[in-house]
């Protein structure tokens, strides 16, 4: 038991919110790819040390979310077996925590990666639709249809990718704002109640026959 819990039995909601998103954190941490993970990697034979800047291994909110938003644009690209690289590639340009860019890339998978890309050319399609471009759709041999079935879905998993990166980006930020909001909360009621039983020990030390 902590000491918050057994200063404050009956903590609040937001006190145990905080604990969720505190254990969250700690769990997923621990399970983010290390440093000598990455040595054995492609990418670090051809960059080595740049990938070892500090900024890239720091765990402040900033750098978080700069790592998911990358992690995800690579992510939901058409980029599938080359994903890791690319983020690797693109992280010395734009710093962020490289081990959550590089866990995001599994979002997609040779599992998920069908459905994903599905939707995305569904959404590419979409848009060429609204924009006034209309095309057959049909998957068959004609160049012209190969040509627009690949220009939708580049379209389609730019759009998408761009808006998971800002929302992933957004996200993180609100989400370390919350936690660090909740964990002051926390520390001034804990403070809060050993204080006011402080107090009432040395009210009760202090009368007579105590």
């Amino acid at each position: 038991m902590t000491p918050d819990q057994r200063a404050s039995p009956q903590r609040s909601l937001g006190h145990r919110l905080h604990d969720y998103l505190d254990a969250g954190r700690l769990w997923f941490r621990s399970n983010l790819p290390r440093q000598r993970h990455l040595t054995e990697t492609r990418a670090y034979k051809w960059l080595g040390s740049t990938l070892l800047r500090r900024e890239m291994w720091s765990f402040k909110p900033e750098q978080l979310a700069r790592g998911l938003a990358l992690g995800l644009f690579v992510a939901f690209t058409p980029t599938i077996g080359a994903q890791m690289l690319i983020v690797c590639l693109l992280m010395p340009f734009y710093p962020g925590n490289l081990p959550i860019a590089l866990a995001a890339c599994w979002l997609t998978n040779p599992v998920t990666a069908a459905p994903v890309y599905y939707a995305e050319y569904k959404v590419g399609e979409w848009l060429l639709a609204f924009l006034g471009y209309h095309h057959s759709g049909e998957f068959t041999a004609n160049i012209t249809s190969f040509s627009d079935i690949g220009g939708a879905l580049v379209l389609g998993s730019l759009v998408s990718s761009l808006a998971l990166a800002v929302a992933g980006y957004w996200g993180i930020l609100g989400i370390s704002r919350l936690e660090r909001s909740l964990r002051m909360d926390k520390h001034r009621h804990l403070r809060f109640r050993l204080g006011r039983a402080r107090r009432k020990e040395e009210e009760d030390g202090g009368q007579p026959g105590a």
